[in-house]
């Protein structure tokens, strides 16, 4: 039989919930809520899998983390001494992979986020984010005696919040509540 008619079977390396545990020296079940809160994030890796085991009569998950499902759970944890595990787990991913997950991951389909501002009769600013500035604008005057009207927009080019939570730092010798400032605010707007 040639090489050519025998398809390669590749075996998929997994590590079970209950190992990484063990290894980190936590409790199951605090990975398994922290797994549970992750798994829309973690099925993007492929699909989350579980395996009943027993432990001393009682019957639980263990769930099975391919490499990147793994790297994930790894960096989601807020624990301070897994600084060096961490460190050590980007060493040893490969710079082929990311740049593999780099081609395969599509930077059109994420969405434009804009911070903006809108005034409201008094002159008042009430500056935040959104995909949809004046979508916003609309939900916003529902619960608002006057009509607000926009006066800012700018596409937000930081991660996350970080363009929303910059303008409110500038604009803070002007605030009033929560994401509220004075017209004067609107000087920090450039």
């Amino acid at each position: 039989m040639s090489s050519k008619n025998v398809a390669k079977k590749t075996t998929e390396l997994t590590v079970s919930s209950e190992i990484l545990a063990r290894k980190l020296k936590i409790k199951h079940d605090k990975l398994v809520i922290q797994v549970k809160g992750n798994a829309k994030l973690l099925r993007k890796f492929g699909p989350l899998k579980t395996k009943k085991k027993e432990y001393r009569g009682t019957i639980f998950t263990a769930y099975q983390f391919n490499k990147n499902q793994l790297l994930c759970v790894l960096f989601k944890m807020n624990n301070p001494n897994l600084t060096d595990i961490k460190a050590e787990a980007v060493q040893a991913t490969s710079l082929i992979s990311i740049i593999e997950a780099l081609d395969d991951f599509d930077f059109d389909n994420l969405p434009v986020r804009f911070v903006y501002a809108v005034q409201d009769k008094a002159g008042n600013l009430k500056i935040g984010i959104s995909n949809d500035p004046k979508r916003r604008i609309k939900e916003l005057n529902i619960g608002n005696p006057d009509a607000l009207k926009l006066v800012f927009t700018r596409q937000a080019v930081l991660d996350k919040y970080q363009d929303e939570v910059a303008l409110h730092k500038a604009c803070e010798p002007f605030k009033i509540r929560s994401e509220w400032f004075t017209s004067d605010a609107k000087k920090m707007l450039n």
